[in-house]
Formats: C-alpha cells, structure tokens, sequence
C-alpha cells in the first residue's frame, strides 16, 4: 500500500512538473516572437550549458572547457533576430560550441501530451463509492469480492 502510495506521490509531482513546464514553454514561445532570451550555467571548470529561445526555436547550448573561470549564472535579454532555418530544428557545431535547435511548438506538445494523459488517468483511477478498487467493477451483487479480477473487499459497499 505504501509503495503504491507513493508511486501516486511521483505520478503526480511529475504531472504537476509537467504542466508548470508547458505553461512555461508557452510563455517562452510568446515571447520568442519579439524577445531573444538566452539562460546559462558557466562552470567553473570552463563548460557552460545555456538555453536559447528567439523567434519560436529554443535552442540546447553547450560549450567545452575553456580557460576555468568562477561558477556563475549567466540570463540576458536583447531584441529577437528571428527564427531557426529547417522549420526550426536543427544542429550545429563549430569548434567547442554545439547548439541542438526546436521549436517551441515540440517541447510543447511533450509536457502538454503528458499533463493531458495524466489527466485523464486521475479521472479513470477516481472510482465510484460500490465499486472494486483494482478494477472498477460495480460490486452490489457481490460486495465480498470482485467477480471480474477476484480482488476480496471488506465487508460491504465501499
């Protein structure tokens, strides 16, 4: 019971995660259309690893060492220059740098798909007062125990 427990715990961390990242995505694709926003870590061995969100692409940056400098956080805005070449994907390389390119529009669909399927699972998994905890099965006729999977009920009715 406890592990089943706490597996709903995660389930719904995950789906509660998975919602704040999509309205976050959305936001970020709004303001992609008139904004470049660039986020990032700079390590203090000389990686640095950035997100890059302008003209409805957000992109994966990541850089090699370099010379060491101090841990900081790096977050800066300036005017959009427009979007991403090939629909918005794509992926390049040159030197230390690589940069992994997608619209908004996939990260989206992703965390919005999940929010949407664990949605309808909360709703499948509430079960009705009467009904088997395991299966769903209406348990009037047999409140002892589930015809349909067999699971034993207490007493009456739940």
């Amino acid at each position: 019971m406890r592990r089943r427990l706490m597996g709903r715990r995660l389930f719904n961390l995950a789906a509660a995660v998975s919602m704040v990242l999509c309205a976050a995505t959305v936001v970020l694709w709004a303001r992609s259309m008139r904004t470049r926003d660039v986020s990032g870590v700079r390590l203090s061995d000389g990686r640095t690893f950035g997100l890059i969100s302008d003209g409805g692409s957000i992109s994966l940056v990541w850089m090699g060492k370099w010379k060491p400098v101090p841990s900081e956080i790096l977050w800066f805005h300036s005017p959009g220059i427009g979007g991403a070449a090939h629909f918005g994907f794509g992926w390049s390389r040159s030197g230390a740098q690589s940069v992994l390119s997608a619209p908004h529009a996939l990260p989206l669909l992703m965390t919005a798909g999940f929010s949407y399927w664990a949605f309808r699972h909360a709703r499948r998994s509430a079960r009705l007062p009467g009904t088997c905890p395991t299966c769903g099965y209406d348990l009037r006729a047999t409140p002892e125990r589930c015809p349909e999977c067999g699971t034993v009920v207490g007493g009456g009715p739940a």
